[in-house]
């Protein structure tokens, strides 16, 4: 019986380790690379907010994920997702160059680093709202281009989850 009880019960806890990988995690993890080095951004680095349109411009939900030494920024990667009307958030995959609107889902974004400043022009961004604040983004060959040195161009590939804390713009 003893034998039995202990067959059961490990095999209870093998059956047990599963992970559901679209579920919010307290825990934030980056495996983000810019030019194949690893970029993870600060827990505190991650905020979020949503800005309605105007009759001329497309509601936009902002993602900030912002490495930083202290009060500095030392890496950031600022999303800007156009949304379809009268969404505040929107799963999906984000191109960020022009195409065809009638099918795509346009971002546009900056990539800093120190204090340089990269326009994002090309790739995408796969944007899954978990639950609360939590998103996975996954980035996927988007290229920061300096307009000043095209040599000087950045790579940003990998994923990323964790909790982007609320703000609103408007306040100071």
């Amino acid at each position: 019986m003893k034998r039995l009880f202990l067959f059961v019960s490990a095999l209870a806890l093998t059956l047990t380790g599963c992970e559901d990988n679209e579920s919010a995690s307290t825990i934030m993890t980056s495996e983000i690379t810019v030019d194949d080095v690893s970029f993870k951004p600060s827990a505190n680095g991650l905020f979020t907010y949503y800005m309605e349109g105007t009759d001329e411009t497309q509601d936009m939900r902002h993602l900030n994920l912002l490495k930083t030494n202290g009060t500095t920024i030392t890496q950031g990667i600022y999303i800007n997702l156009d949304l379809k009307e009268g969404r505040t958030n929107e799963g999906g995959s984000y191109i960020f160059h022009i195409g065809e609107t009638a099918n795509n889902l346009f971002a546009n974004g900056i990539y800093v680093e120190g204090e340089m400043s990269y326009g994002i022009a090309g790739g995408t961004v796969h944007v899954t709202e978990m639950t609360d604040g939590y998103y996975k983004l996954v980035f996927e060959d988007v290229e920061a281009r300096d307009v000043f040195n095209m040599a000087n161009n950045r790579m940003i590939n990998g994923e990323f989850k964790g909790k982007f804390k609320v703000v609103d713009p408007m306040e100071e």
